[in-house]
C-alpha cells in the first residue's frame, strides 16, 4: 500500500521478465509512457532496480542505445524485512500503550468513566486487542 498498485503492476512484469527495455515494458503494463518512467525512476531511487544502458554501437552511447531495468533484489529483501520488523515494532509498541491503559485506567479512581471516554463497552477494548494481536502474528508469519 505504500508505493500504490501501479508500482505492484511494474514489479511483478520486472519479476517476470529477467531483464526488459523501456518499450517493451510499457507494453507489458498497457500504461502511458511517462506514468511507467516515473515508477521507473522511483523505483531507481528507491533502489528496488537496476539500470543497464546498452548501445546498439560497440565505440559510444547514442540515440540507439536502450535502457533494461532489472530487480535488485537484495535490496528489495532488506527494504521489506526492514519495513515489516517496523511494523511488528508499531504494533507492539500499541499494544504495551494499550495495556498500560487499561491498568492505569482500572487502578485509578472513576474507572468506568475514564474507559468510556475511549471505549463504549468493554468487546471494543478487547475487539481492538484482538486486532492487534492478530495483525502481530501476520506480520510473524510474512517474516
Amino acid at each position: 500500500s505504500k508505493y500504490g498498485i501501479k508500482f505492484l503492476k511494474i514489479f511483478k512484469i520486472l519479476v517476470n521478465w529477467r531483464n526488459i527495455n523501456e518499450e517493451n515494458l510499457i507494453e507489458e503494463c498497457v500504461m502511458e509512457e511517462l506514468e511507467v518512467r516515473k515508477i521507473l525512476f522511483e523505483m531507481f531511487r528507491v533502489g528496488f532496480v537496476f539500470l543497464e544502458e546498452r548501445s546498439l554501437k560497440k565505440r559510444f552511447v547514442s540515440q540507439s542505445a536502450h535502457f533494461f531495468w532489472s530487480i535488485n533484489y537484495e535490496r528489495v529483501k532488506k527494504t521489506f524485512f526492514f519495513e515489516i520488523v517496523k511494523s511488528i515494532f508499531f504494533v507492539l509498541l500499541k499494544l504495551e500503550k494499550l495495556n498500560f491503559f487499561f491498568r492505569e485506567t482500572w487502578t485509578g479512581k472513576n474507572f468506568s468513566l475514564k474507559f468510556k471516554k475511549f471505549f463504549p463497552t468493554f468487546s471494543h477494548f478487547f475487539f481492538l486487542y484482538d486486532i492487534l494481536v492478530l495483525s502481530l502474528s501476520r506480520l510473524d508469519e510474512v517474516l
